[in-house]
């Protein structure tokens, strides 16, 4: 996994580096998700097309936001992280199946709406964090100053 680096965020993370341990984490924490909202809701209003609307059940409702582990942030050198998809579930509860369509079988075509939404989201996800980064940054440096 490469490393991108985010151009014209200087001040941004000159201000985030100024903040102390866990007020950084919980304000990058809230940007991640802020961020993740668009991108789930693009996936969820994709992943309507596979719902059966005789049943109650919806691969819709399989999509949600998780904070990834910190064992697994640590293998990449990252403090913080969000990650937006289908959630684990085993076979038999409703609409196990959602990776499946996302990525196909030796039975199956795939039928991607998870890609597609994040290709579709990305310049909103990236608004949305750096405003909500911003935002948050601002709020605990003013909040410090007091």
């Amino acid at each position: 996994m490469a490393r991108q680096r985010i151009e014209g965020m200087d001040g941004v993370l000159a201000q985030l580096r100024s903040l102390q341990g866990k007020e950084a984490k919980k304000v990058v924490r809230r940007s991640l998700r802020a961020g993740a909202k668009p991108l789930r809701n693009e996936m969820k209003r994709n992943a309507r097309k596979f719902d059966d609307p005789a049943t109650s059940e919806a691969v819709y409702k399989q999509i949600a936001t998780r904070s990834i582990p910190k064992r697994t942030l640590r293998r990449f050198d990252f403090d913080e992280g969000v990650s937006t998809g289908v959630k684990d579930s085993k076979p038999g509860q409703p609409y196990h199946y959602g990776l499946f369509l996302e990525r196909g079988t030796a039975h199956m075509q795939a039928q991607p709406f998870i890609r597609n939404s994040a290709d579709n989201t990305r310049t909103e996800v990236f608004t949305a964090v750096s405003d909500d980064l911003w935002d948050g940054i601002t709020k605990q440096v003013s909040a410090k100053g007091k």
